[in-house]
């Protein structure tokens, strides 16, 4: 691939991962509080595979972002990662509360782990893989630093995409 090409391509992967930062967020946000309330209503930690999960599964999924002081929607051009953050000066334009650094560091953060991850992948396959390790990693670092919690489906599959990377690895070398 040529020189022109491989800076397009790592200026879409930088631009894909500020995106896919925005939906950790809404992961980071709302799994914890989907979490709490299957707990609070099971008295179980390990309850997420019975059929109770599939009624709290539209907390997780369902539904537009909102000010976590105000409850008000997001609106759509509000919630570009990063540029939105900057615009409204990191509040709210309904409420005027701070929002949390922790939405742009995140999107920055995921955003530079896809545009260093093109340099360094010697596939994309091996790219995708390695996005993904670093978008759980994210998404358990930052639920860990707020609810001081590492849920077990995040873990669970954690430990299948580090098997793929050491085989990845053995296989390649």
């Amino acid at each position: 691939m040529n020189l022109e090409f491989s800076n397009l391509y790592s200026i879409y992967m930088l631009i894909f991962g500020l995106v896919v930062g925005s939906f950790l967020n809404v992961i980071i946000i709302r799994l914890p509080k989907t979490l709490k309330v299957i707990w609070a209503n099971s008295n179980k930690y390990t309850d997420l595979t019975s059929d109770n999960f599939s009624i709290y599964k539209n907390m997780l999924w369902k539904g537009r972002s909102k000010c976590s002081h105000c409850n008000s929607v997001i609106r759509a051009q509000d919630n570009i990662p990063i540029l939105s953050y900057l615009l409204l000066r990191g509040i709210c334009p309904k409420c005027k509360n701070k929002i949390s650094i922790q939405y742009p560091i995140v999107e920055i953060i995921t955003g530079g782990c896809f545009f260093i991850l093109f340099f360094i992948a010697e596939t994309m396959l091996q790219w995708g893989i390695l996005a993904l390790f670093f978008s759980f990693l994210i998404v358990l670092f930052t639920i860990d630093i707020n609810e001081m919690i590492l849920p077990d489906i995040l873990t669970i599959p954690l430990l299948w995409i580090d098997c793929s990377l050491i085989l990845m690895v053995i296989l390649l070398n």
